[in-house]
């Protein structure tokens, strides 16, 4: 995954993770190293410029994804298990 803001820099490139189930992850780094956007990329807050992130299998930049997680969901309370210190 590629992030690219509109003043041409680079806070993401070529980003590759996996994070298994159970795994718990610290991201850390010098200011500016695109933690924050990592985050909020995965969070769906912002989109990448190029590359897919996919959370079991699901591409979720796609619609059938939300609608997938909707119509599981509904009804049911969602529990996230982030940390972010």
């Amino acid at each position: 995954m590629t992030k690219i803001y509109k003043n041409k820099i680079k806070t993401l490139e070529n980003i590759n993770i996996t994070i298994n189930k159970g795994e718990k992850v610290t991201i850390f780094g010098p200011n500016g190293a695109g933690k924050t956007t990592l985050i909020k990329t995965i969070g769906m807050f912002i989109i990448p410029n190029r590359g897919k992130i996919k959370i079991k299998g699901y591409d979720i930049q796609k619609d059938d994804y939300v609608i997938e997680i909707k119509q599981k969901n509904k009804n049911k309370n969602i529990s996230v298990d982030i940390i972010i210190m």
